[in-house]
């Protein structure tokens, strides 16, 4: 990546809105790395869901059906 790529990325509102997130959720190193832990603890036991990247990207695409079918409904009123 580009020092300017790495400048439109943090300029863009995508990821000022994720950074926003993520630094409420991790306020500190400590916060982040102890959620860290805590979520390889819970892998590591198997009681942490995991899914297949063929099974994400099924979720996305029928979240994207939902969607555009929402739009064609919003359209016709």
């Amino acid at each position: 990546m580009t020092a300017k790529e790495r400048l439109e990325l943090e300029n863009s509102q995508a990821y000022k809105d994720y950074k926003e997130d993520f630094l409420k959720r991790y306020p500190t190193k400590e916060s982040y790395y102890t959620a860290l832990s805590e979520d390889l603890k819970a892998y590591k036991e198997g009681k942490l869901e995991t899914y297949t990247l063929e099974e994400v990207f099924d979720g996305i695409e029928k979240m994207f059906e939902r969607l555009d079918g929402e739009s064609n409904i919003s359209s016709k009123i």
